[in-house]
């Protein structure tokens, strides 16, 4: 088992930093389709009775998000 020292953290290269700033940048988009999801798509109100049932909205929900983004990338005009 190995512990990291104790003390200064180890400088990041500029490919590091670069690295981690873009994962956190796709992190934060994800992150806001899901709140998107939760406000606009009623994800957070779904009252199914059966599992299948609750499964199924949250199916639909993600893929009526995800046609969305597409759309916008295309630029589709509703």
């Amino acid at each position: 088992m190995t512990v990291a020292p104790k003390g200064k953290k180890a400088k990041l290269t500029a490919y590091e930093k670069k690295k981690r700033r873009d994962e956190f940048n796709e992190r934060n988009q994800i992150e806001g389709k899901f709140g998107q999801a939760k406000q606009g798509y009623g994800l957070n109100n779904i009252k199914a009775k059966l599992s299948d049932t609750s499964h199924s909205w949250i199916a639909t929900i993600l893929f009526i998000t995800n046609l969305v983004k597409f759309a916008e990338l295309n630029n589709f005009q509703f």
